[in-house]
């Protein structure tokens, strides 16, 4: 370091000094331990930073700065600070030494360090920023992307429930169309069977009230059968082609149940 001779020199000078200055003598070798134990100080600080323990050196200058306040001290500790990398407090010892010795032996290159230090530490704050600017972007856009894909689950999970319940109802649909063709078909049997009774009756010479009740009965059976049966077939109908539809398709469809003598029919009409 190249203030050890001025820092050498002055301690050695401030004790002479001291023992003319101080009244008392325990003052007088107060200050005389105070000087010898911060000269000690500086030693080692000077030993330290020869084998690059930079951090432990600056720590040295300064406890012999806190016994003995040479502004060189300071120096020493900002110098040690900058080689172990530690930029702020390099910095702030820089300061407190221009504060102390604007126009010290070191005061042009403690300005020089001190700008170039600055400079760094400005240009790393602002990366840190830029960092945590471009970090909160990308985790914008995780979230972005996880909510849309949640989004994007949720309506393929209520597409895919409403596509279960459309095919549920379309198969009670068919039901309700297979049981209304089974019930108009029990409907048309009775029909052709009253019809039958009916021509035995007109075709008997003799009355026959047995055989023309089992005519109406077979007659009232045919009605309630295919009116059921057209019942169902209409509900069926609905449920498969209306209610049940996917989306996007459209369905018109109309059942015209019609009862005869001797016959039961039932048309369906629709676009599908």
């Amino acid at each position: 370091m190249f203030h050890r001779r001025v820092i050498e020199a002055l301690l050695v000078f401030v004790s002479f000094v001291a023992v003319g200055t101080f009244p008392g003598g325990d003052a007088n070798a107060q200050s005389k331990r105070e000087i010898k134990k911060a000269k000690l100080l500086f030693q080692e600080a000077e030993d330290l930073a020869a084998d690059k323990q930079y951090l432990e050196s600056a720590a040295k200058y300064l406890a012999a700065y806190a016994l003995f306040p040479a502004s060189d001290f300071l120096f020493n500790a900002a110098e040690m600070y900058k080689y172990a990398e530690d930029k702020e407090h390099a910095v702030e010892y820089y300061k407190r030494y221009l504060a102390e010795a604007p126009e010290g032996r070191g005061a042009d290159e403690a300005r020089t360090s001190l700008e170039t230090l600055q400079r760094k530490l400005d240009e790393e704050e602002r990366k840190q920023q830029e960092d945590l600017e471009r970090a909160k972007a990308a985790q914008m856009l995780v979230d972005e992307k996880r909510e849309a894909d949640l989004i994007a689950d949720n309506a393929a999970s209520a597409e895919s429930a409403a596509a279960g319940a459309g095919a549920n109802i379309r198969i009670a649909g068919l039901v309700g169309l297979s049981v209304g063709v089974v019930l108009v078909g029990v409907g048309g049997y009775y029909a052709v069977d009253s019809g039958n009774i009916s021509d035995k009756v007109s075709a008997s010479p003799d009355f026959q009230p047995a055989l023309e009740q089992e005519g109406k009965d077979a007659e009232r059976n045919a009605y309630i059968f295919s009116g059921v049966g057209a019942a169902a077939l209409v509900g069926g109908a609905i449920l498969y082609f209306v209610v049940g539809k996917d989306s996007g398709e459209s369905h018109s469809v109309s059942l015209l149940p019609t009862l005869r003598n001797n016959s039961v029919a039932a048309s369906l009409i629709g676009t599908f």
